[in-house]
């Protein structure tokens, strides 16, 4: 049972809906009919950008962050750092959900909902991973937190096409979610500083 908690708390719940809203609010803001919310490709998108998404996400930032997280107090109370014991289980449900990706890019008719799809893929493993590893980059650290928002202009582009797109409104959600991101590393500024990591 513990087991399967850690998995869950890896995955970090309370962010679900920072991947699963952008793609119901895309999703919504391209349909036409009600019968859209019936799509399979709708219903797929919000299971994947629920759980196995934010596993992605996480799981690798907690693998990549072990430096800076023996500094961080909250990674001793609503987080866990990273569980060595359940390292090959870690990165064998990262690879499951990299090869479903993979699988699931080859379903993509658009090379616009390509490019998205992929730049999401890149940008979650860059903000963590060396050698991009852009959390530790000042300005990259924030600005790749667009992240969060690409869900929900692949769901829009996805159904409406990308001629519509209302860019303002990409605009202002990428600049909320770089000013979610500067709000949230605030807690780890010491730690941070500690390991020698450099952030906006």
């Amino acid at each position: 049972m513990k087991f399967l908690s850690t998995l869950v708390t890896i995955a970090r719940p309370r962010f679900w809906p920072y991947l699963a809203g952008p793609w119901v609010v895309g999703w919504l803001a391209s349909s036409a009919v009600v019968t859209d919310l019936l799509s399979p490709v709708f219903w797929g998108g919000l299971l994947f950008f629920l759980w196995p998404a934010n596993f992605f996400v996480y799981g690798i930032n907690d693998w990549a962050d072990q430096d800076t997280d023996v500094f961080n107090a909250k990674k001793k109370g609503y987080e866990t750092a990273y569980q060595s014991q359940y390292h090959v289980w870690v990165m064998g449900i990262i690879a499951i959900v990299s090869l479903v990706g993979a699988v699931g890019s080859f379903l993509i008719e658009s090379w616009h909902g390509l490019f998205l799809y992929l730049g999401w893929w890149f940008l979650c493993y860059g903000y963590s991973v060396p050698p991009f590893r852009f959390k530790a980059r000042p300005w990259l650290d924030s600005w790749s937190n667009v992240l969060y928002v690409f869900p929900g202009v692949m769901a829009y582009v996805f159904q409406a096409g990308f001629d519509s797109v209302a860019w303002v409104l990409v605009l202002a959600a990428s600049c909320w979610a770089m000013g979610m991101h500067l709000f949230s590393a605030l807690p780890d500024i010491t730690a941070d500083a500690k390991a020698k990591v450099i952030t906006t």
